[in-house]
């Protein structure tokens, strides 16, 4: 490396961009070398460094397509693209570089793999065939095959593509180019996609079946397809030989084999079933047992009685049989955490099948199995998994109050015993008992879905907080806490458990929705949302750099992964999660942008406003569309089943009911699909119309009306299932406030008699389903309380008072905001009196609404000074154990209430400025 660039290097691995910059610039001033375009591209990196994005990527376009042969140019194009987000310019700079070197395979190779990244098939071809024929290779052929896959994959009903690939595998096989399992496997994708599962079968058992050097691939690959081929007893057979020879423990295929067996039909196969699990069993030895051969007769007997055609007697010898087996799993492995994983199966049958009184005799047989001394290092996880099966038997859901008090004290007293006594060896694991915690908390949830007493929720939080100082890094107990947390209000402790989970990357797509939903109805969260819609854009954006694997892929031979890399990129691309994380951002960015505060903002308002103005210019609402198209092809990521649970499977169980008034397209908790695409369909078409009226100037009214038509649509379907009164009074004036700006526009358009009759009857209208809207909110702040009997929670009132007043009301000052602008000034000459009308009515409608937010705001400082505060209730001491620090959680949780409220109540008083600034000026709504 030059000496010249080995220091601008060195100043950008150090951070010293600015230095970077200069020695750049320095270079540049010289005379013209062989250095001179490499030297460019690094002060486009450098300039991006130093945020002068614009200004980067224009010095990068410079020198990018002009044809370059130098890898390291190429390289370092290649990081600045990506890292401004267009990586797919690189197909432009590899095309020129083509152009300019064509005897240079490297670049040619270059070129299809940028295609392959992108994804463009066609182009893809184009190059290999060339490929092909100025550098004939056997590496060169295969990627054409796959190339060939790929555009079967992409359009499954192309004939030609597909009887194209059978032709080039065939080839390819004749000319002994298919050398490794990873050529095969293209083979043997060709033949699956075209269903020859016949000829599949015979290659993988022919000479190059050989090819997979592991025995278990092929046998399980030759299992699968005499499965499907209903050569149920070749399968069997092949499952059998893994079992025996290689893998005794893979319960894949003891799965495999039960299934083949069970498909014959035969009662005398069900036997040598039983004795090879029985010759498995003996051939064990020393002291580590598999839990598979165990399981797998379970298994059996599970089956017997399940049978679609004569299943055993429920009461009779094979259950009891079942039982036995069952018992003899728990004497062997009830020390494991993974025995609930392994049972539940057969525990949810048994749920089914018995009475209470049948399932409790069952878990006696099971206590007696259970170590009594406290000293002995297994107690604590014998005793959690007795739990969690009495659970799941269902046992636990008739208990009074006092009894699951009774236990809940016997299980902390236990957890605090043992931790002592066997503390962990290493922080980062789990103790064994902790998921006695959870069972504490399901049984403190059970009685409060049956008082709904709050003093239950402090409790199992304080449970929760006490293992934690334990456990230290159990995320199910942060979990747990986050929504606890969020349920009593106090979204702050809430985030400091969000936070520590310290979630990346796709974690963003599938766990995010815990979080967001809250933080963008809770005003001292709004700068964690704005974090957290930062982070997720991030990781969607850098999922292009997926597609890097991909050429690796090619490069290294690993055809197999290919596919599945691509359609892991698709799905991503495709994330349900994505669209709704862009749609609520931008929706937020409108809101926050006319209020022009942000609490624990690092950055000043006027930057904070820059921010927004940037995110909402950067978009384009073709980003939102919401054609069937694009609904279509979601992938729904989002992990529903973090939580650990072991509720019996028969019985519905709900622990803590969500917050769903209030709802934006960020709600997941116990929605429909359906649902949640007409969330998401509601919220883009109201995004894509503050887009209209905050960006065209004259607003288009046609395209203004198709809009409203299709908001109205949207808002009566959605109104239809969701069950909040202040949920469908918002939608219908949120709907009526923007009918009030398209009926105005018109009117000034074009004025007639019936339109400002319309025009008057709308105001009213709004303004009565205002005055509703508040009164519900005003008796909600009224009956709400941090801690105490009521479903009333503050987080619920903050929750609806920013969903149902302060978000709806902003659009409305960009409503009000182009109705002044529209209408002649006051001291104008030259004006109508329809105009005196319309500013008249305007001007009484902001005042009402000015009103409302004194209102509001007045009814939450009574709340303030009515003793919301009950953290020094004697009341709240723990009623399970003195060690449970309940007072504590309840100081906190009330004294984080009072901040989110005190916040919401400044968010009140701003309103009104906001609104009276809506009337008297005319600038752009975005730029106000």
């Amino acid at each position: 490396m030059s000496n010249k660039l080995s220091g601008i290097y060195s100043a950008l691995d150090s951070g010293n961009n600015k230095q970077a910059l200069k020695l750049c610039n320095a270079l540049l001033t010289k005379k013209k070398d062989e250095n001179t375009y490499i030297v460019k591209v690094l002060k486009a990196i450098t300039l991006f460094k130093l945020g002068e994005n614009e200004e980067a990527i224009k010095c990068a376009d410079e020198i990018a397509f002009i044809g370059h042969y130098n890898q390291t140019l190429l390289s370092n194009l290649n990081y600045f693209y990506k890292s401004v987000h267009q990586g797919y310019k690189m197909t432009k700079v590899y095309e020129a570089s083509v152009k300019a070197y064509p005897k240079n395979e490297h670049l040619s190779e270059g070129l299809f793999l940028e295609y392959a990244k992108v994804r463009d098939y066609k182009q893809q071809q184009q190059i290999i065939l060339d490929l092909q024929k100025n550098f004939p290779s056997h590496q060169h052929s295969l990627w054409y095959l796959m190339t060939i896959i790929s555009m079967v994959h992409d359009n499954p009903s192309s004939p030609l593509f597909v009887g194209l690939s059978q032709k080039l595998a065939e080839k390819l096989v004749e000319e002994g180019k298919i050398k490794t399992s990873e050529h095969l496997h293209m083979y043997e994708t060709v033949l699956d996609i075209q269903g020859k599962t016949s000829e599949h079968l015979n290659i993988i058992k022919g000479k190059l079946g050989e090819l997979y050097s592991v025995p278990t691939e092929r046998l399980k690959i030759l299992g699968d397809l005499n499965q499907k081929l209903g050569n149920h007893q070749e399968a069997a057979n092949n499952y059998s030989e893994i079992l025996t020879k290689y893998e005794p423990d893979e319960w894949s295929c003891y799965m495999g084999y039960f299934d083949n067996i069970w498909s014959l039909n035969d009662i005398s196969k069900i036997d040598d079933a039983k004795q090879l699990i029985q010759n498995i069993q003996s051939q064990q030895t020393g002291k580590h047992l598999l839990r598979g051969p165990l399981l797998a007769e379970i298994e059996i007997y599970y089956r017997l009685l399940t049978a679609a055609t004569n299943p055993a007697n429920i009461d009779g010898p094979v259950f009891n049989k079942f039982i036995e087996l069952i018992l003899n799993y728990f004497t062997k492995f009830g020390t494991k955490p993974v025995l609930y994983s392994d049972l539940k199966k057969y525990l949810a049958f048994i749920e089914t099948k018995k009475s209470i009184e049948q399932r409790k005799q069952i878990m006696e047989l099971i206590n007696k199995l259970v170590s009594l001394d406290k000293d002995d290092i297994n107690h604590i996880s014998q005793l959690s998994n007795y739990h969690k099966l009495n659970r799941v038997l269902g046992l636990q859901l008739e208990m009074s109050l006092e009894e699951s008090i009774k236990i809940i004290k016997e299980i902390v007293e236990e957890y605090q015993y043992n931790t002592k006594k066997f503390p962990l060896a290493i922080e980062s694991e789990r103790y064994p008992g902790d998921d006695l915690i959870l069972i504490c908390h399901f049984l403190l949830m059970d009685q409060y879905e049956k008082t709904k007493q709050f003093s239950l929720l402090l409790e199992s939080t304080a449970i929760f907080e006490f293992a934690r100082s334990i456990s230290t890094k159990n995320y199910q107990f942060k979990l747990y806490l986050l929504s606890l947390y969020f349920e009593l209000g106090a979204h702050q402790l809430a985030y400091d458990h969000f936070k520590s989970l310290s979630i990346k990357n796709i974690q963003w797509d599938t766990l995010g929705h815990l979080v967001t939903d809250q933080f963008v109805r809770e005003p001292t969260c709004f700068t964690y949302a704005i974090n957290a819609f930062e982070k997720s854009a991030k990781f969607y954006n850098e999922n292009q750099s997926t597609a890097d694997y991909v050429a690796a892929c090619y490069q290294n031979g690993c055809y197999s992964k290919i596919t599945e890399i691509q359609k892991f990129q698709v799905k991503v691309a495709n994330s349900f999660q994505k669209s709704v994380y862009e749609t609520e951002r931008q929706l937020f960015n409108f809101m926050l942008i006319r209020h022009k505060k942000l609490p624990n903002a690092t950055f000043t308002a006027s930057q904070f406003v820059e921010i927004c103005k940037s995110q909402i210019s950067s978009t384009q609402p073709i980003d939102f569309d919401c054609s069937n198209e694009v609904f279509n092809a979601f992938s729904f990521n989002h992990d529903s089943t973090v939580f650990d649970k072991f509720n019996p499977t028969s019985t519905a169980i709900k622990q803590i009911e969500k917050q769903t008034q209030g709802i934006t397209s960020l709600h997941f908790e116990n929605t429909e699909k359906s649902t949640l695409l007409l969330q998401l369909t509601y919220r883009r078409q109201l995004l894509n119309i503050l887009y209209l009226i905050s960006t065209q100037s004259p607003i288009d009214l046609n395209q203004f009306n198709q809009l409203l038509i299709s908001l109205e649509s949207t808002t009566t379907q959605l109104n239809s299932i969701i069950s909040h009164k202040i949920d469908n009074l918002t939608s219908i004036s949120t709907l009526n406030n923007f009918k009030l700006l398209n009926l105005i526009l018109s009117l000034l358009k074009e004025y007639n008699d019936e339109k400002l009759t319309q025009v008057k009857e709308l105001f009213q209208l709004i303004n009565n389903e205002i005055n509703e809207i508040v009164k519900v909110l005003g008796d909600n702040i009224r009956e709400s309380v941090v801690l105490g009997n009521s479903m009333n929670s503050t987080s619920r009132s903050s929750r609806m008072v920013v969903s149902s007043f302060i978000e709806p009301i902003t659009w409305f000052s960009f409503i009000a905001l182009l109705v002044n602008s529209a209408l002649p000034g006051k001291r104008a000459k030259k004006k109508e009196e329809y105009h005196t009308i319309i500013r008249t009515e305007l001007e009484s409608l902001v005042k009402q609404l000015s009103d409302h937010s004194s209102n509001l705001s007045n009814i939450i400082n009574e709340k303030l000074l009515s003793k919301l505060s009950l953290s020094d209730d004697n009341n709240n001491k723990s009623t399970i154990l003195e060690i449970l620090n309940t007072q504590t959680v309840a100081k906190n949780v009330s004294e984080r209430s009072i901040k989110s409220i005190t916040e919401l109540q400044e968010y009140l008083n701003s309103m009104k400025i906001l609104l009276t600034f809506s009337i008297n000026n005319t600038n752009n709504p975005t730029s106000a």
